[in-house]
């Protein structure tokens, strides 16, 4: 009869136990996930005030294809895939379109090449752009442009560092 008692009190133990471990790891989650949230847009404004994307130079390929090049000049690296591009241009039915595109997406941007001095080095080796490399990306557009305005390019960091130039 003890023994049975033992193994029950036993078990009711071990759950209790498991349910206080289980509620302290959530109430631990969401205080960290709260911090991350509260000090994310203040780490994204140091970020922007000591970094800056450089335009380099661009290229329309075709009323739905821009190719350009970028730099960053500052401290901190750019994630790259993490950056979105703005473009506002005017399309064939003479309206201005202002589109936000993702990388990896179609319409969207994609990655050509890093180039690090004389050298290439792809994503693989790291989804960053460090100061003084460059990037080179092709930009699809969603609609065709009507080439008669210039395309508004604008590259975005996720800390808020920005970038903008005008092709065509």
């Amino acid at each position: 009869m003890p023994s049975e008692i033992t193994i029950a009190g036993t078990i009711v133990a071990f759950v209790l136990i498991s349910l206080i471990v289980a509620g302290v790891s959530l109430i631990v989650t969401a205080v960290l996930v709260l911090h991350n949230q509260a000090t994310t847009s203040l780490e994204r404004e140091a970020l922007a005030a000591h970094q800056m994307i450089l335009i380099l130079n661009g290229m329309i390929i075709n009323s739905t294809t821009l190719e350009v090049n970028f730099t960053v000049e500052g401290v901190s690296l750019i994630p790259l895939t993490a950056m979105q591009v703005v473009v506002k241009y005017v399309d064939t039915l003479s309206k201005t379109e202002t589109y936000l595109l993702d990388y990896g997406s179609n319409p969207g941007w994609s990655l050509n090449a890093i180039y690090v001095g004389n050298t290439t080095r792809t994503l693989s080796s790291g989804d960053y752009l460090a100061p003084g490399e460059k990037a080179e990306i092709t930009i699809t557009l969603p609609t065709p442009s009507s080439g008669a305005q210039p395309i508004l390019v604008i590259l975005v960091s996720p800390s808020g560092s920005k970038g903008e130039y005008a092709l065509g």
